[in-house]
Formats: structure tokens, sequence, C-alpha cells
């Protein structure tokens, strides 16, 4: 769980850094190198929420059964 809270913050973080990093000229930054890790990170992070989601689901229609 505390995977998928930090995850979307390492998103925003890399993606800031890519930005900043191309507007004050600190040195060449690979835009395909930044796209690919944020694309893993959003990846698992929806994969996460959608794991956790279906269990969710899951314990409240059994939930409901049983009252």
């Amino acid at each position: 769980m505390a995977l998928a809270g930090i995850l979307p913050f390492v998103v925003l973080y890399i993606q800031i850094w890519d930005i900043l990093c191309a507007i004050w000229g600190h040195g060449i930054c690979i835009f395909y190198n930044s796209v690919l890790i944020i694309l893993f990170f959003v990846l698992i992070t929806a994969s996460l929420v959608f794991v956790v989601r279906d269990a969710l689901m899951t314990y409240f229609q059994l939930a409901a059964i049983f009252l």
C-alpha cells in the first residue's frame, strides 16, 4: 500500500526535475530515458491501484452476503 502512495510522487519528482534541468541548462537532459522511467512508474501505480480496488470490491461484496 505504501508503494502505491509513493510512486505518484516519484513520477512527479522526475518530471519536475527534468523540466527544471532543461530550463536552467544544467546539462543535457535525455528525454527518452525520463519518459521510459515515468512510463514504468505509471504502469506500476496503475496496476497497484487496480489490485487494491479489486480486493476492496471483493471484500465489500462478501461482507454484503453475510449481512
